[in-house]
């Protein structure tokens, strides 16, 4: 099954998981990309707004209502897979092996990079969990509160062809999860397969963000 997270009171954006992007509502990609994607029979979005609810409906995903506690700006997406999986299981009287988690807000995927995390975990039975990520060059450094500015991930600087690389992991692009590890309120298992992808993580937040996915997409 592939959840899909959608609320109503998006901020930087106003009703962003609705905003056109070429002809289209932004939702629309994910929920296409989902249904395209091998190994995934069921696509959900669970949101406490109806519009989006409908909308999603109108696309080929179910809905599930999400109870306002977890459509605060500090409900984790952690909680809103647990309560998606719990409520479609006890709706449809059925149980899922494993959860594809997708964010609407991070529609530059490809589809195959969906069929790949459920395939990882289709192939090998004690795998938890399998996610894209984005090989990245750059320096990372850390605002610590009371601190001077920490670098991350310290290495000398160096060419980029001889930079040790770093991994963003980007699960909301793409993710497959034991269902069992959703439940127990975790959205990635210890024993994870990494992807590696050839796309930088495109998250949507900002008008500029939306200027660029209607360019990409």
């Amino acid at each position: 099954v592939a959840i899909i997270a959608a609320r109503g009171g998006s901020k930087g954006i106003p009703r962003k998981n609705l905003a056109q992007v070429n002809g289209k509502p932004l939702i629309a990609y994910t929920i296409e990309h989902a249904i395209q994607a091998e190994g995934v029979d069921v696509v959900v979005v669970t949101s406490e707004d109806a519009e989006i609810l409908d909308v999603s409906v109108e696309y080929g995903a179910i809905s599930i209502e999400r109870p306002s506690n977890l459509a605060t700006d500090t409900a984790t997406t952690e909680a809103v897979l647990q309560h998606c999986i719990n409520a479609l299981e006890i709706a449809g009287d059925t149980k899922y092996d494993a959860v594809v988690y997708l964010s609407c807000t991070q529609p530059y995927r490809k589809v195959e990079w969906i069929s790949q995390c459920v395939d990882a975990l289709r192939l090998d039975p004690e795998l938890d969990s399998a996610f894209v990520a984005y090989q990245t060059h750059k320096n990372y450094w850390y605002n610590h509160p009371k601190q001077r500015h920490q670098k991350f991930w310290w290495h000398e600087y160096s060419s980029r062809q001889e930079r040790e690389l770093l991994l963003e992991e980007n699960t909301g692009a793409a993710s497959a999860t034991r269902a069992r590890i959703i439940k127990n309120g975790k959205r990635i298992g210890g024993n994870c397969k990494i992807i590696e992808v050839d796309r930088f993580n495109l998250d949507i937040h900002t008008e500029d963000d939306l200027t660029i996915a209607r360019a990409l997409l």
